[in-house]
């Protein structure tokens, strides 16, 4: 029996958590496999009231938090100031014993991270994250502003989050969250149960009012909400034959909306068209609700039991949950949401009310013509639980592992999975590929959410340049012009990292982050081999942890697979380069082996663009490890002249999706080839850059950097001319499955001389008028 920890329940008091609690146990219980749920809450005696019709539903937990100054109150305010880990919410022994025994802790306070960023749940959240137990965040309504300030870092640590309005998935999807899944509110889907009516209370003609406590904290000026209702009461009953019925959803005692409630009871009472309704449990409140000709509500989960049945619906609201709801229901917030800052005049609620009244019909069609299909997304909270309980093993897997052919070797996906079910295993030619283990596998489609297999944007034609830095001794150490080291160089000196390939033991390439300039000799250069991506992702999670400024550099698919794991968060900078494709390590592996034979010493490490032969004349340079070197021109090399024939690049890049103007880089960078025809005059043979701007973030990193680099602009269509591997990838070639099959039975040699192309006499000089451009 599968065990099930609900969390972050405030208490069946608020009517809204009441309808989460409920809907979720609902979903539960939809999934046929037997499940033990326990609801873990701050106001047991609430919930004993109002879930006593659930006996199978286990209510643990507090009677209430606790106060004002307490202990536990005092200790975490202090810790706060002290800018110390704390949580808002008392992590009791037995609530530690329920995470522990869980296979699932859900936490439904998807709101709690609307206000002042939910700082106060971080810590319970790592706690939690802590214990190694599946962790889902339900019914999320996030303002995108707060995102960008830490609150996207703290969400990573979610396997799943259902964001119940577009405008929070879009932001989440955007700033990296990436186990967000749109989901509806599950309260769409909360069954009504019709009730007793109070007197006054007229069926079909009565227009349901609910204010909340929390409005009147946010209004512009003091008074003003009340007296907008005041007026609007007045008005329905002035102009109307309908009733009026005032409706609470939330009756704890710090925001009992009973009171201002009854304020307005008070005031209308003797004209006997105001009723009031009593409190009842959720279903109850919305059996009322469903029988309003119109509805004024304050509370999420009250307007959510009036869209839901089909009641037209106007929201005083203040957050992104009320905004998000009525854009994706009516495909604008405008008119159907009025911001209870925006009340100026005291006629304000009056008019949007109106607004809202003439439009009747046209409301009730789309909310009935919308709905099913509402309803049905909503369900989807169930299959993501489903996920996270294990029950769909295998489903939802990434694209480049259920056709191999597509995989790029990024490793996004095993450094994504919750389950730790895949990992980066080489292939028989030495490219590494996720494997997953099946019985871990629990289908919760993470690993789909980042692969950058197939993807493709196709963006506008972007900025293009040529330039070099003007720093010599960069330029000098650098492949082309130096803009790489510029730029890395900018972002160190804010105190942040640089992640790129380097050298590992002088032979193996890996992604590694460094954080000093002196780091950045071993990411500079061309490095024509795949790289181990595996360090590259928690190295970006904990410098966006820490709110440090990140470069991310890397071929066109591996800064895809960064982008979508990542989305575009403030303050990371993703930079990719102009790529002809990545040989198998073992290639490499084998290259070096047969160095180390005829030298007698092992190779030590290599430079595949040794430019002190020219920046056009470029040489391969292996360092041995008894201080020896050994150069040949780039032309004369075996392994270059292997790498040209394109016969041992991974499967993908004869079909890569990812570059030029499919790029997800914020800035593209390579040599500018063929700048000594474009721009004959300013060639000295030291290496220019090609430099492309594809977004906003790149073009910032683009200006601050000018004053550091020469640069004049380009043309892209003729840049693209003199090196077509910016904007199509090179063809698989026949020999390629003949190169592997024969790779460690014949010397590298013979296989260049078997496998390059012999080049025929149109293509000799076509080659002659190449290197003559070049030089």
């Amino acid at each position: 029996m599968k065990k099930i920890l609900i969390c972050q329940h405030g208490g069946s008091s608020n009517h809204g958590c009441e309808a989460l609690a409920r809907t979720t146990l609902s979903l539960i219980e939809g999934l046929n496999e037997p499940c033990e749920v326990t609801l873990y809450s701050y106001r047991v005696g609430d919930d004993k009231k109002y879930l006593a019709d659930l006996p199978q539903l286990r209510i643990a937990g507090l009677q209430h938090l606790p106060g004002r100054y307490s202990v536990h109150n005092i200790t975490y305010h202090v810790k706060k100031r002290m800018g110390k880990s704390a949580s808002r919410l008392p992590i009791t022994p037995e609530f530690a014993r329920l995470v522990r025994e869980s296979d699932l802790v859900i936490a439904i306070g998807g709101d709690n991270y609307c206000y002042n960023r939910g700082e106060g749940y971080y810590a319970l959240d790592r706690f939690i994250r802590a214990q190694g137990k599946p962790y889902m965040l339900l019914g999320c309504s996030i303002e995108p502003d707060d995102l960008p300030r830490g609150l996207a870092a703290h969400l990573r640590l979610f396997d799943a989050i259902t964001a119940r309005e577009s405008i929070t998935y879009e932001a989440l999807r955007d700033h990296g969250v990436i186990c967000a899944v749109p989901a509806h509110d599950t309260a769409f889907l909360l069954p009504a149960v019709e009730g007793e009516l109070p007197p006054g209370f007229v069926p079909g003609n009565t227009v349901g009012i609910n204010v909340s406590p929390l409005i009147q904290r946010l209004e512009s000026k003091p008074g003003i909400t009340m007296e907008n209702y005041r007026r609007l009461v007045r008005h329905i009953l002035d102009t109307t034959d309908m009733a009026v019925a005032l409706i609470p959803h939330v009756v704890w005692e710090e925001g009992d909306d009973r009171v201002p409630l009854r304020q307005l009871y008070n005031e209308f009472a003797s004209t006997g068209r105001v009723a009031m309704v009593p409190d009842g449990d959720c279903r109850v409140l919305k059996g009322a609700i469903a029988r309003l000709r119109f509805f004024i509500g304050a509370r999420t989960h009250a307007t959510i039991a009036a869209y839901s049945s089909g009641v037209p619906t106007l929201v005083v609201g203040y957050s992104v949950k009320a905004r998000g709801i009525a854009r994706d229901l009516f495909g604008t917030e405008d008119n159907y949401v009025l911001p209870v800052q925006s009340l100026k005049t005291p006629d304000d609620l009056t008019a949007a009310f109106d607004w809202i009244a003439a439009r009747e019909t046209e409301i009730q069609e789309r909310l009935r013509a919308i709905m099913p299909e509402y309803s049905a997304n909503s369900a989807e909270t169930g299959k993501t639980i489903a996920r996270l309980l294990g029950l769909c093993r295998g489903e939802g897997l990434a694209e480049g592992i259920e056709r191999p052919g597509l995989c790029v070797g990024c490793g996004a996906c095993a450094w994504r999975c919750p389950a730790k079910a895949i990992s980066m295993q080489p292939d028989k030619e030495g490219f590494t590929r996720p494997v997953v283990d099946r019985g871990k596998c629990i289908g919760c489609g993470a690993c789909r959410t980042v692969c950058p297999a197939g993807q493709e944007a196709v963006r506008g034609t972007p900025d293009t340049f040529c330039a070099y830095s003007r720093d010599e001794e960069i330029r000098k150490k650098s492949s082309s012009g130096g803009v790489f080291t510029e730029l890395a160089q900018q972002v160190l000196e804010r105190e942040g990292v640089v992640v790129g390939a380097a050298w590992d033991r002088g032979t193996v390439l890996r992604h590694q982050a460094v954080d000093s300039i002196g780091g950045l000799t071993a990411l500079r250069g061309a490095k024509y081999v795949q790289s181990d991506m595996s360090s590259a992702y928690p190295a970006i999670a904990e410098a966006l942890e820490h709110k440090r400024p990140v470069l991310f550099c890397g071929t066109p698919c591996q800064t895809a697979a960064v982008e979508r794991t990542f989305g575009r968060p403030e303050g990371l900078l993703l930079v990719d380069i102009v790529c002809h494709g990545v040989p198998s390590p073992r290639v490499l592996e084998q290259y070096f082996d047969e160095i180390a034979q005829k030298q007698g010493e092992p190779v030590a490490g290599i430079d595949f663009r040794d430019k002190s032969t020219g920046w056009k004349g470029y040489s391969v340079t292996a360092r041995l490890r008894k201080g020896g070197k050994l150069t040949h021109p780039a032309s004369a090399d075996t392994y270059m002249k292997l790498f040209l024939a394109d016969v041992g690049l991974r499967p993908s890049c004869y079909r890569c999706t990812t570059r030029g103007r499919a790029s997800c880089a914020d800035l593209t960078l390579g040599d500018f080839w063929g700048a000594n025809r474009l721009f004959p005059d300013k060639d000295d043979d030291k290496g220019l850059s090609l430099v492309l701007v594809h977004t906003d973030a790149g073009r910032r990193a683009w200006e601050a950097l000018r004053e550091n680099v020469v640069f004049w602009q380009a043309d892209y269509s003729a840049a693209a001319g003199f090196n077509p591997c910016l904007d199509r990838p090179v063809a698989r070639p026949q020999s390629r499955e003949q190169f592997f099959a024969a790779l460690g039975k014949k010397p590298m040699d013979t296989l260049a001389q078997e496998l390059s192309p012999r080049p025929t006499g149109a293509q000799k000089l076509k080659t002659a008028i190449r290197r003559a451009i070049r030089r």
